[in-house]
């Protein structure tokens, strides 16, 4: 055998261990890329599912914040509705109002003073005293050990608490 036959015989060889690491390169490659494809894919689909979950809370917590502030809104308006019926019931009552109850403190105690507010002084008489109150009399006793307290922010107070759930049923329904 000669040098041009050896030398033939390499190269042949060579090509051969060539062309089967290419083979083998080329197959290792599809494989790997198959496999990021399936893992991007996998990867792919579990991002959009947890951003799909995130919106899902997103929303879920808007919604809340939503009924929420409706409850606050609605629950602000129907206080709102009270106070101002509240407000008007105290203008409402007028001079009949106040000579009623003073005859209540007078049947429940010996009244030697009545304080009222400034403008009421003359339609209860001379035992009727300047008071810093918004409407009705605080009745007491010659040494002041009794109290009546008819005024209005406190009579309309013990009615609203004694009967809020039917107020507010008549408001709001």
């Amino acid at each position: 055998m000669g040098l041009e036959e050896v030398k033939a015989e390499l190269l042949g060889n060579m090509q051969a261990e060539l062309d089967r690491i290419s083979k083998e390169s080329e197959i290792q490659k599809k494989e790997l890329d198959a496999q990021l494809k399936a893992e991007m894919k996998q990867r792919r689909k579990a991002a959009e599912e947890a951003f799909q979950r995130e919106l899902e809370r997103l929303s879920q917590i808007r919604e809340s914040e939503a009924k929420s502030e409706a409850s606050h809104l609605l629950l602000e308006r129907k206080r709102k509705l009270i106070a101002d019926s509240v407000k008007k019931a105290k203008h409402e009552l007028g001079a009949d109002t106040l000579k009623a109850l003073l005859k209540k403190a007078q049947e429940e105690i010996d009244v030697a003073r009545v304080l009222c507010r400034k403008q009421d002084i003359k339609l209860l008489g001379p035992k009727a005293v300047p008071a810093d109150i918004t409407g009705g009399l605080i009745a007491e006793n010659e040494d002041g050990t009794v109290s009546l307290n008819y005024t209005y922010d406190e009579i309309l107070a013990r009615a609203a608490e004694r009967h809020l759930r039917e107020i507010a049923a008549a408001l709001f329904h």
